[in-house]
C-alpha cells in the first residue's frame, strides 16, 4: 500500500524458527535491516523522495539461517494528463486579427486536490488569469505563429504530470 511518498510493506512468514531478520532493499538505493521480528504479518514503511517505479526486495532469515525472499515493483505515480482543444487540432486562422482556442485537460490518477498551471502562449511561464483549480482554459491568439500550449497538473502529493499541444 502507498500514500503519497510513503509506502507500507506487509510481510507474512510461515515456517522457520523465530526470531527472524528482515533485510530490505527499497529500490531507491536505501536499505534497512530489522532484527528480532517474532510476529506476522509484519509491516514496514519507507518514504520515497520522488514519484517513479521502484523494484523492492526483502530477504527473511530465521534463527537457523534458513532464508526466503520476496520482491516486486512499487509505482508512485502522479497524474496522467491528456490535453485537448476546441477546435482540435488547434489550427486556427486569425479572422479579424484574433482567434480563441478552448483547452481542456483530462486527468487520470493522482491524488486530490489537483492544481493546474496553464502556459498557452508558449513563453514557459504560467499564464495569469487561468484558474489553477480548473481543468479548462482558453486563450486568444492575436499574432500568427506556432505556439506550444502546455498544462502542468500537480496533485496533492506534489507529483506532477503534463501534456503539450502545438
Amino acid at each position: 500500500a502507498n500514500s503519497c511518498s510513503v509506502a507500507t510493506f506487509s510481510v507474512n512468514v510461515e515456517g522457520g524458527t523465530s526470531p527472524y531478520t528482515l533485510d530490505w532493499a527499497f529500490g531507491d538505493g536505501e536499505t534497512a535491516q530489522e532484527a528480532e521480528v517474532v510476529s506476522f504479518p509484519h509491516e514496514t514503511s519507507h518514504t520515497y523522495a520522488a514519484q517513479g517505479d521502484y523494484p523492492w526486495s526483502v530477504l527473511v532469515t530465521d534463527l537457523d539461517g534458513l532464508a526466503g525472499s520476496a520482491e516486486g515493483m512499487i509505482s508512485l505515480a502522479g497524474p496522467a494528463v491528456s490535453l485537448s482543444s476546441e477546435p482540435f487540432p488547434p489550427l486556427v486562422s486569425l479572422e479579424g486579427g484574433q482567434a480563441t482556442v478552448q483547452f481542456a485537460a483530462q486527468v487520470t490518477g493522482g491524488t486530490e486536490p489537483l492544481s493546474f498551471a496553464w502556459d498557452l502562449d508558449g513563453d514557459g511561464s504560467p499564464d495569469a488569469g487561468a484558474d489553477p483549480a480548473s481543468n479548462s482554459a482558453s486563450f486568444t491568439y492575436t499574432a500568427g505563429g506556432k505556439y506550444q500550449a502546455t498544462v502542468t497538473v500537480t496533485d496533492g502529493c506534489g507529483f506532477v504530470g503534463s501534456d503539450t499541444l502545438a
